[in-house]
């Protein structure tokens, strides 16, 4: 089985431009294929709007189709594939103006998945930091709601939604939303998965940052065991790594001491194997660990170590790995 790396393109996306974000990831960090950021296009404009937000999608759906297929025709003569997208950051969370433009949004951002040549775009569920003081059975309908809606839209492109891991999030990294506990999570799923042909287009992405700060809290599983309970649902990943606490979106800390909370690479790779899992090696980074800089350097760094955990698990060299199988060095 050949196992690929990508690498999230959004700190890119936003610092350079799609073109030269493409061409940093082949020419510079040496990867074939990327994890595409879509969820900074929307068509919702407000006065607060974040300066990153790019408008294309209030030009309505053959503008988009013009641009993604102009993207798509670029990222092919360079080379890269288009591994995953990732759409909505922000789900329904019961603002009728946000949670329309939401699901507007979430049907072009399964359009230009499609378009760009993605058998997955990832999503986050109804963002728990706003709904603190929301009954538990509100979050379970604004969730139902959400991809019950967006799945069919799934289902017309030939594409599947990958529904995200949670963790701690809001200021400060603080809250513990009803979604991140790993049985929540797991009936949400199910109870979508369990309509018509839902399940096949529908499916789970581990975010390893996410799920080990969910880890810490009593009772949740660590991220190896959610994947196992995950099972064969889950069909994309976001590799990253943290102390527990923030979503720090580090570089995999594979010789770590355990006392600081890193997630447990070994026993993740082992899980991945339980399931069966044929995708992409994610690494779902911010690049900005280390300054803005440094950002090059940092996916360069940062594939070399998936590629050395790669090879350490599987005593076999990914493709590209060159001399480096000592690089690093498995306690």
């Amino acid at each position: 089985m050949e196992r690929r790396i990508s690498i999230y393109l959004g700190t890119f996306q936003r610092r350079y431009g799609v073109k030269q974000a493409l061409e940093i990831a082949k020419n510079s960090v040496g990867v074939n294929a990327v994890d595409f950021t879509l969820s900074h296009y929307t068509r919702l404009s407000s006065p607060n709007s974040n300066s990153t937000r790019n408008y294309l999608y209030a030009q309505g759906e053959s503008a988009v189709i013009e641009y993604f297929s102009e993207i798509k025709e670029y990222a092919d003569s360079l080379g890269i594939t288009v591994a995953q997208t990732h759409g909505r950051g922000t789900g329904l969370y019961g603002d009728a103006e946000n949670d329309e433009a939401c699901l507007q949004d979430a049907r072009l951002d399964c359009i230009a998945t499609r378009i760009l040549g993605a058998k997955h775009c990832v999503m986050h569920g109804p963002p728990s930091y706003l709904l603190t003081a929301s009954a538990p059975e509100k979050v379970r309908e604004l969730h139902f709601k959400m991809f019950s809606s967006i799945i069919p839209h799934a289902r017309e492109n030939k594409i599947k939604i990958a529904y995200e891991t949670g963790g701690n999030s809001g200021a400060g990294y603080k809250t513990f939303g009803l979604l991140a506990h790993a049985d929540e999570f797991i009936k949400a799923y199910e109870r979508l998965a369990a309509i018509e042909d839902y399940r096949n287009w529908f499916c789970c992405c581990v975010d390893t940052g996410h799920s080990n700060m969910a880890a810490k809290h009593e009772g949740e599983p660590t991220v190896a065991d959610l994947t196992r309970r995950l099972g064969s649902a889950v069909e994309v990943l976001h590799i990253n790594d943290n102390e527990g606490l923030t979503d720090m979106h580090a570089i995999p800390l594979i010789d770590a001491d355990p006392l600081t909370g890193s997630v447990d690479w070994w026993d993740f790779m082992k899980a991945l194997d339980e399931i069966s899992y044929q995708g992409y090696y994610n690494l779902e980074l911010g690049f900005n660990n280390y300054g803005k800089n440094f950002a090059i350097e940092e996916a360069i760094f940062a594939v070399k170590v998936m590629k050395n955990i790669l090879f350490k698990h599987y005593k076999k060299a990914p493709d590209g790995f060159g001399d480096d199988s000592d690089y690093l060095i498995k306690k």
